[in-house]
Order: C-alpha cells, then sequence, then structure tokens
C-alpha cells in the first residue's frame, strides 16, 4: 500500500457524485482530439468544482502493434493537485455493436455489453484480474495505491456525451463516430486529491484477450 500522507485518496462510496461526474468528465476529455496538451481540466466535481488532472489509458491511436511503446508521459503540477485516471474501463453507446455479434438497443443492453467486454480481463494463477494502479514516490518502488479495486468500480448510466472527430481506434467495433450518444460506463477509476510537492510516478493499466492498456506518466509536484 502507498502512503496515505502525501496525497488524499478518495473511493466511491466516499463521494459518489464526485466519481459520477469524473467519469463523465474523463471521457469528454480524452475524446478532445489533442486532450494530452490540456490535461488540466476545471471541471464539476460532485457539488464543486475543482481543478483535475486527467491521467488516460492507452486508447489513443490504432489498434497496439507488437513492440509498441506504452503510453508514458511526464508532467509538472502545482502542490495541492488532484489526478483522476482509469485503471480499466468499458464504454458502450446504443446502436453500438454488444461485442458478441448483436447491436445495443438499450442502456440495459449497454450494461451488459460493458460486462461482457470486462470478463475478458485476464487472470492470473491466484485467480485476480490482471490490473494494477501503483504509485512510487521520491524514487521509491512503485507499490499498489490499494489493495483491491471494489471501493474504486464505478457504473455511469444513462450516460450521454456528443463528440466530434477522436483518435480512440484501439477497439474499432466500440469506435464512437461523430454525434450524441447515449450508453453506460463500467470499470475502475481512481480519484486522488491533495498532492503535496514530491516526485510520483503513477503507472496503471489492465491486460485482456481483446485490449491492453499500460501507462505511465511521471508527476512532479512543485
Amino acid at each position: 500500500m502507498s502512503s496515505p500522507n502525501l496525497y488524499d485518496l478518495v473511493r466511491e462510496k466516499d463521494d459518489p457524485e464526485a466519481y459520477q461526474s469524473l467519469v463523465k468528465a474523463y471521457l469528454e476529455w480524452v475524446l478532445e482530439p489533442e486532450c494530452d496538451k490540456n490535461s488540466s481540466k476545471m471541471v464539476q466535481v460532485g457539488s464543486e468544482r475543482r481543478r483535475v488532472t486527467f491521467m488516460r489509458d492507452d486508447s489513443i491511436g490504432d489498434p497496439r502493434e507488437p513492440g509498441e511503446a506504452d503510453n508514458e508521459q511526464e508532467i509538472s503540477r502545482p502542490e495541492g493537485t488532484d489526478i483522476f485516471f482509469p485503471v480499466y474501463y468499458m464504454h458502450s453507446s446504443i446502436g453500438e455493436s454488444d461485442g458478441q455479434g448483436g447491436t445495443c438497443k438499450d442502456n440495459e443492453d449497454c450494461i451488459k455489453a460493458a460486462k461482457y467486454d470486462l470478463s475478458k480481463i485476464h487472470t492470473d494463477k491466484s485467480g485476480k484480474q490482471m490490473v494494477w494502479a501503483k504509485i512510487g514516490i521520491n524514487g521509491k518502488e512503485t507499490v499498489p495505491i490499494v489493495s483491491n479495486f471494489n471501493d474504486h468500480t464505478v457504473t455511469v448510466s444513462p450516460f450521454t456525451i456528443t463528440v466530434g472527430d477522436h483518435q480512440l481506434k484501439r477497439e474499432p467495433e466500440f469506435q464512437l463516430k461523430p454525434g450524441t450518444h447515449e450508453g453506460a460506463v463500467l470499470g475502475t477509476f481512481m480519484y486522488l486529491r491533495n498532492f503535496k510537492k514530491g516526485d510520483y510516478v503513477l503507472h496503471f493499466g489492465g491486460e485482456a484477450s481483446n485490449f491492453v492498456t499500460h501507462s505511465k506518466y511521471t508527476m512532479h509536484v512543485k
């Protein structure tokens, strides 16, 4: 487990409204054409507005080629910054593929499609899902932020988003075409607040039979 003294860990049950609003804000952000250049956003977080730095999964670009580099970024932020990122999630929309040869006709179908997609996450020999969220502080080895993800699992339904051109291409059957889409988002997300000065390495992602995502962020808080 990581040190709780250098930042505040917010669980979904601590502030469910914050998680609902942040998941929506994250999807809106990551669907921007150049999201990485504008990752620090003033957004609604539950009942208040806060400046949050979004860190993304490895969904930008075309399907991963063997040996392709992970999503690695280095950023600097002021003391007191908040961060929000997905460990592993699925966004399914009405009218899109359900992943099993059919089409999602309503929000319930979208939830089922998302659950089906998440069921493809690999497990290790102990039966634990192969997803991770780790942090290293001031040069120390990265360690798990939490011991399990139960308190960070989120369902957002109904979920509506309007998108233009974007770069999310890693799962072609689930690409969002420009327009307004309604559906559901299911997955695991992390919200960490009020970082104190220091150097942090965030490493998060997951492995499934149909998708692999590895992200590493080095964040200097000054």
